[in-house]
């Protein structure tokens, strides 16, 4: 959340997910627009429900969405891979996200790495790209991490107040907890504004 990211609850709610047919994680929630850090703006309440519709139009179709997240972590030295679950050429009838990943920062302004941090506070990460097959996130370390570290994704609590734009409701965008990931999902589109669910 904005006011106090920690891993054990989305973890916990990706479990639940993960666990129980009837429970569905269909997006994260700082993609959308807040007026203060706990009540969101029109914008973002439409949009939220606009993310259940599409779970819920698999569900009737007897099939249960999932949205982008990894598929496996790998580590070989100080190089991490990362595979999403995103269907590159995926069709219509496919219950997660397609298209190509891309790095957007255009929506969401950059946390530093893109989301991405080594809980190893000894190693700095030095890059974050995608990869040649668009399912994949490539991130480079500067020294081999210790053993039990973790790569977290959107968690950083310690941005909560890390900025102050002039108008109060674009300050989602600038501080929080957040990241810069997403898919390339053309299927639906917003009533609100038109642009794309992704």
């Amino acid at each position: 959340t904005f006011n106090n990211a920690t891993e054990n609850v989305p973890l916990g709610q990706l479990k639940a997910h993960e666990d129980y047919p009837a429970i569905i994680y269909t997006t994260p929630s700082y993609i959308f627009p807040y007026m203060d850090e706990h009540h969101r703006l029109a914008e973002g309440a439409v949009k939220h429900g606009e993310y259940e519709m599409r779970a819920e139009r698999f569900w009737m179709q007897g099939k249960k969405w999932n949205p982008l997240m990894p598929l496996s972590v790998n580590i070989n030295g100080s190089f991490i891979t990362i595979t999403l679950n995103n269907e590159v050429n995926g069709t219509d009838s496919y219950a997660g996200p397609v298209g190509p990943l891309s790095i957007d920062t255009s929506y969401i302004t950059d946390p530093g790495n893109y989301g991405f941090r080594c809980t190893d506070a000894n190693v700095t990460i030095t890059n974050v790209s995608l990869g040649s097959d668009k399912k994949t996130i490539l991130i480079t370390l500067d020294s081999i991490p210790e053993v039990g570290a973790k790569i977290t994704y959107a968690m950083q609590s310690d941005l909560r107040n890390s900025s102050n734009p002039p108008d109060r409701y674009e300050r989602w965008k600038f501080a929080g907890a957040r990241g810069n990931i997403r898919d390339n999902d053309t299927r639906d589109k917003s009533a609100f504004d038109g642009q794309n669910l992704y």
